[in-house]
Formats: C-alpha cells, structure tokens, sequence
C-alpha cells in the first residue's frame, strides 16, 4: 500500500509528516458557593412535592372515572347516565384526595 503522503509525481517533495494532537485535559470546574443561597433541605422538598401532587389528585379520578361512565354508557345503551354518575363520583373523589395531601402538607 503506497504511502498517501508522498507524491505520484517525480520531481515533488514530500508532504510533511502530520502532527499528533496531544490529549485535551480533563476540565472539572468548582465553581464557589454564592453568598446568601442555602441548599433546600429535604422538609422543603417533600412539601413542593405534595404541592404538585395535588391538581394530578382533582383531576385524574374525574377524567378516569367519567371515562368509566361512558364506556358504561356504551355499553348498557343508557346515555348520559353512567357519564354524570362517573364525573361526580370523580369529583367527590378527587376532592377527597386533595383535602388529604393538603392536611398532610400543613403537618
């Protein structure tokens, strides 16, 4: 295998070996701490938690359960019965479970 660097023709230098590039370094910045920030402890943490905790609690029993009625609905012929009993057995439900994370979030 002839070697790429050298010319075809006669009467043309040589190309020049290229050099290798040395290794980058490993960079790890430490940045310093900034005055005045403290870390959220973890008592901060489970409260934002519960927060976020709480609209998925309202909502997600009324979309399950209505969607229930429906398919219920379809299912028995009878229109929107089981549709209105599923959303407010939801709703009671949610807002049971919302007034539950709640009272564990004033704790």
């Amino acid at each position: 295998m002839p070697d790429e660097r050298r010319s075809e023709e006669p009467g043309e230098p040589a190309l020049p070996e290229v050099p290798e590039l040395p290794e980058a370094p490993e960079l790890r910045p430490r940045l310093p701490p900034q005055p005045g920030a403290e870390p959220p402890n973890s008592e901060d943490l489970r409260r934002a938690g519960l927060a976020y905790t709480i609209p998925v609690a309202l909502i997600a029993p009324v979309v399950v359960l209505t969607l229930v009625g429906w398919w219920l609905d379809g299912q028995f012929q009878m229109s929107p019965l089981f549709t209105l009993g599923g959303a407010l057995l939801g709703f009671a439900s949610g807002l049971i479970n919302m007034i539950r994370i709640a009272n564990r979030l004033n704790r």
